[in-house]
C-alpha cells in the first residue's frame, strides 16, 4: 500500500463539490446519474435533461446546450466518462444529435458520491451517542487480556486487542461528535417551547448515567493501562498485533511491517492519553466528564429560566378575556356584579378615626352605617393621650445577652470540629459518617441544612465529591457558620443519624464548611 498516494498531486474529481455558480448544476447532474446508473449501464444526455427539467429548481431554463457544456465540463475533471454510440442503429439526424455520446460515472467519481451520501450524511445527523456500553467493553477486554495474557495465543491476542481498539475509536469519535452538537445545540430557542422541559428531563438523566459510568469504568482502565506496562507486556502485546496486521494487509496488496507497527503503537498511545493523565494536561475522560457537567448545567440552568419564566409571564389581554368568560358563564347580572367587586374593587373607601361606644346589645347592619353618630379625634388629642415615652438604659443586659451568644456560638464550633474530614484541602462533615451524636450537635445540623435547602437556592450545580454525584447549593450562613450544601444525586442515598433522643432516616447530606467560620 502507497501511504504516500494522494499528497503529490491533486485530485480534480472533487473540484465540482465546492464550486458555485454552475457547481450546483454540475452536483445534481452527478446525484442523479449516481442512483439511475445503478439501474441502467449508461445515460444518454437528453434523459439526464429530461430526467433534471421534471426536478423544477433552477432547471426551468436548462437547454440541452447547457446539459452537453456541463457534461464535457464535468467528463473533462474525471467524474463521468463518455463514449460515442454505435451508428450503426440511428436512423434520424435528431436522432444522431440526442444518442450521439454515451454517458457513465467513472469509479472514482461513483466513489465520491458514496462517501457523501453514506458517510458525510451519517455525520449531519444526531447519530452520536454516548454509549456506556463502550466504556464497559472496553474495560472487559483489557482485564480479560491482563488475567490471561500468558494462555492466550497471537491470534487470540491479536483479535481481543482489535476489539479493543474499534470499541476505543467508536468511543472517541462519538464523544467529540456528541460533545459538539450539544454544545452547538440552540436550547435558547428550544426554550421557547413547553416541549423543553420533557426533553430536559430525559437528557439530564441519559448524560448522568454517562458520567456514572465513565468515573467507574475510566478508573479501572486507567489501572489496567498502568499494570500492563509495569509488567512489560505492552510492548509485546503492540509487537504481536503489528506483526499479524501487516501479514493481513499483504494478503490484500502492499504493505509496510514498520508503517503497520506505528500505526498500532499510535492507536495505543491515544487511548493511553485518553484514559491517562500526563505532566502537562489531564486525561481526556476527566476532559469529557468535565464537558458533560458544564452542559448538564447548562440544562438545569436554561430549565430554571424557563419555569421562571412561565411563573412572571402575564398578558393583560389573557386575564380580560378569562374574567370576561366568568361573566358570560354566570347565570344573571348579580353574579357578574360579585365577581366585577372581585376583581376591580371598591375604590370609594374612606378610613376615619374616632370615639363611639358601642352597646353590646346592640346589632348595627351595614346598610345603616350612614346612621351612625360618633365624635372624630384629631391628631393632636391622639398624641396626648398617647403619652411620653422614655428611653430605658439597657447597656447591662445588651453585654450579658452578647456574651451568652457569644459563648453558644464557641460552643457550637466545637461540637462540629469533632466531625469535619479534608478531602482535597477543603473541609467537609459527611452525615452517612457520623457517629452517634447528641441532642444539641443533630439541631445544629438539622438547622444548617434547613437553612441550606430552603434560602440558598439561586443557582443549583452539580458536583462530584469522592465519585459522587450531588446537587450544589449557593453559600449559606447559619449564626457563625458559612457553608454550603451538597444533597445526593441519587434520591435513594439515605442515612440514619442516630442521637440520645432517637433516629433520624435523611437524605446523605454533605455540608461544606467555608472560610469565614472559626473551625
Amino acid at each position: 500500500m502507497d501511504y504516500r498516494f494522494g499528497i503529490d498531486q491533486g485530485f480534480s474529481e472533487f473540484d465540482y463539490l465546492s464550486l458555485g455558480g454552475r457547481g450546483k448544476y454540475y452536483r445534481e447532474i452527478i446525484r442523479f446519474m449516481y442512483f439511475e446508473l445503478q439501474k441502467r449501464e449508461y445515460l444518454f444526455s437528453h434523459q439526464i435533461l429530461a430526467e433534471l427539467k421534471k426536478t423544477g429548481n433552477f432547471f426551468t431554463d436548462y437547454t440541452e446546450e447547457d446539459c452537453n457544456k456541463d457534461l464535457e465540463f464535468l467528463s473533462k475533471k474525471g467524474n463521468i466518462v463518455k463514449y460515442k454510440n454505435d451508428y450503426g442503429q440511428i436512423k434520424s439526424l435528431d436522432e444522431l444529435k440526442k444518442k450521439r455520446y454515451r454517458y457513465q460515472l467513472t469509479e472514482r467519481g461513483r466513489l465520491i458520491e458514496s462517501l457523501i451520501i453514506s458517510s458525510f450524511n451519517k455525520i449531519n445527523t444526531l447519530s452520536n451517542t454516548l454509549d456506556p456500553n463502550l466504556l464497559i467493553k472496553l474495560n472487559e477486554e483489557l482485564s480479560r487480556i491482563k488475567n490471561e495474557f500468558e494462555t492466550l495465543d497471537t491470534k487470540e491476542l491479536y483479535s481481543k486487542w482489535i476489539s479493543i481498539m474499534n470499541a476505543f475509536k467508536t468511543l472517541r469519535e462519538n464523544y467529540q461528535g456528541y460533545i459538539m452538537e450539544l454544545n452547538n445545540f440552540e436550547y435558547e430557542k428550544l426554550i421557547e417551547s413547553e416541549e423543553f422541559l420533557r426533553r430536559k428531563g430525559r437528557l439530564k438523566e441519559y448524560l448522568e448515567d454517562f458520567i456514572n459510568t465513565l468515573i467507574r469504568e475510566s478508573g479501572a482502565v486507567a489501572q489496567t493501562l498502568i499494570t500492563l506496562e509495569k509488567n512489560g507486556k505492552v510492548e509485546e502485546i503492540l509487537l504481536k498485533v503489528a506483526r499479524l496486521e501487516y501479514e493481513k494487509n499483504q494478503l490484500v496488496g502492499d504493505s509496510d511491517y514498520e508503517t503497520e507497527k506505528e500505526k498500532i503503537k499510535n492507536l495505543y498511545e491515544a487511548m493511553k492519553r485518553w484514559f491517562l493523565p500526563t505532566e502537562n494536561s489531564e486525561s481526556e475522560a476527566e476532559t469529557l466528564r468535565k464537558s458533560t457537567l458544564n452542559i448538564i448545567n447548562k440544562i438545569t440552568r436554561l430549565a430554571r429560566i424557563f419555569i421562571d419564566k412561565e411563573k412572571i409571564s402575564y398578558s393583560r389581554k389573557e386575564s380580560y378575556k378569562h374574567i370576561a368568560k366568568l361573566m358570560l358563564e354566570r347565570e344573571n347580572i348579580d353574579e357578574s356584579h360579585i365577581i366585577s367587586s372581585i376583581v376591580f374593587g371598591d375604590f370609594d373607601w374612606v378610613h376615619v378615626k374616632g370615639n363611639y361606644s358601642i352597646n353590646e346589645d346592640e346589632a348595627i347592619e351595614a346598610k345603616n352605617g350612614e346612621k351612625l353618630v360618633f365624635e372624630l379625634s384629631t391628631k393632636k388629642i391622639r398624641r396626648k393621650e398617647a403619652g411620653v415615652y422614655k428611653i430605658k438604659n439597657k447597656s447591662s443586659l445588651k453585654e450579658s445577652t452578647l456574651y451568652e451568644l457569644e459563648r453558644e456560638r464557641k460552643d457550637e464550633r466545637e461540637l462540629l470540629s469533632k466531625y469535619i474530614d479534608k478531602v482535597d484541602g477543603k473541609e467537609y462533615i459527611f452525615l452517612e459518617r457520623l457517629p452517634v451524636i447528641n441532642v444539641k450537635t443533630k439541631d445544629l445540623l438539622i438547622n444548617i441544612i434547613r437553612r441550606g435547602l430552603a434560602k440558598v437556592r439561586n443557582e443549583e450545580k452539580i458536583t462530584i465529591i469522592e465519585n459522587k454525584m450531588y446537587f450544589e447549593y449557593n453559600n449559606g450562613k447559619f449564626n457563625s457558620f458559612n457553608f454550603r450544601i451538597f444533597r445526593p444525586e441519587n434520591e435513594n442515598e439515605r442515612v440514619i443519624i442516630e442521637s440520645y433522643d432517637g433516629k433520624l432516616d435523611i437524605p446523605s447530606f454533605v455540608i461544606e464548611m467555608l472560610e469565614g467560620d472559626s473551625l
